[in-house]
């Protein structure tokens, strides 16, 4: 019911622009709190990977877990100087995912309200509440892609400092790499039909790729030990087809929208490529969907930003965006609670509070 309310908020505001507050900051300082009040909240069970942070908390100062990154052990150990109650660590967890994420779209989105509605779609809000490490990690990553577009040094910078909260970060200083090389409008086209045909051919050459990646070492622990058709079985193809779509969408509205418009994305549209890319890859392996979930929210911040400045009439806009959020909507229901068996993809429901 809790998850209910806030998509009614988003969506009524994005769709029939609701005033709250007046402006951008009081709209997102307003979420903030009432995501922040659910995140920080919830019981022991909401999320697949919560009880193991919880029992890594509970460890204390004399913590020896080496798997997990020095950067999530740092806030795990801060937290537990002053407070012992597991709840005011989900509070400073949740209180830096969503400062960090909310201060992204607020310096690269068009249109925040529907930003932000379009990204609880994507599940990110419960991925948070899952996958923490590597969300906070994503979180570096759009602080350094921020600080990049204004200075390349600090951006790789922070970048770097991304890897400390989960080894998956190397993403971002791969494609701010790539970002170096792919700077006009002309290019992003050229990298875009690139992405697409090494994405195409990954599906032929699956056990090629499986066998190359098993060979890395921080990738052993993911493979998937099955075949590549086991695991397919299992929806590995879901990634492939609905960044596909995106891709196709956003395509059709970049050549819509006006050059200065498309210049201000490519960065943007450049993410959502990667993520397409990565969505192939886990066609074959399965640690590559974590991937994924780092160019979330470039990929939200282009959807959202492409369909705003579209130059396409005020009436077709609107039933654009409406379809759009109707597909996200019925995604997000299945994301939340028919995938895995009912269970939903990172396992937040039912939502409990801590003390019951």
């Amino acid at each position: 019911m809790v998850y209910l309310f806030i998509y009614a908020l988003l969506g009524s505001s994005s769709i029939f622009r609701i005033k709250q507050f007046g402006n951008k900051k009081g709209w997102l300082c307003f979420l903030f709190v009432i995501l922040l009040n659910i995140y920080g909240l919830r019981g022991k069970t909401v999320g697949w990977d919560n009880p193991s942070y919880l029992k890594v908390f509970n460890y204390g100062l004399n913590n020896v877990i080496e798997w997990f990154e020095p950067g999530y052990m740092a806030i795990d150990k801060a937290v537990f100087i002053f407070f012992h109650n597991y709840i005011f660590l989900q509070f400073v967890i949740g209180g830096i995912l969503l400062w960090g994420i909310f201060s992204f779209f607020y310096f690269t989105s068009y249109d925040i309200k529907l930003t932000i509605f379009i990204w609880f779609l994507f599940g990110v809000y419960f991925n948070y509440m899952n996958q923490v490490r590597q969300s906070l990690s994503t979180v570096v990553g759009m602080i350094a892609i921020l600080l990049w577009k204004r200075n390349r040094i600090a951006g790789f910078a922070v970048a770097l400092f991304s890897v400390l909260f989960h080894y998956g970060g190397v993403v971002f200083i791969l494609f701010l790499f790539l970002m170096l090389f792919v700077d006009t409008v002309t290019k992003v086209r050229k990298f875009g039909r690139l992405i697409i045909i090494i994405s195409v051919a990954l599906v032929f050459f699956n056990g090629t790729l499986q066998l190359v990646l098993s060979r890395l070492p921080i990738a052993s622990m993911y493979i998937n030990r099955f075949t590549s058709l086991g695991y397919i079985d299992r929806g590995s193809y879901r990634f492939a087809i609905f960044y596909t779509g995106i891709v196709v969408l956003c395509t059709y509205l970049f050549h819509r929208c006006s050059y200065a418009v498309k210049t201000e994305n490519i960065l943007y549209f450049s993410g959502m490529l990667m993520a397409l890319f990565f969505g192939y890859m886990s066609i074959t392996l399965n640690m590559i969907q974590r991937s994924i979930n780092s160019f979330v929210p470039l990929v939200v911040v282009c959807i959202s930003n492409l369909l705003s400045e579209s130059k396409l009439s005020s009436s077709k806009k609107k039933i654009l965006i409406i379809v759009v959020l109707m597909v996200l909507s019925v995604y997000w229901v299945y994301y939340l609670a028919i995938s895995n068996n009912g269970d939903g993809v990172d396992g937040v429901t039912p939502y409990t509070l801590f003390w019951q």
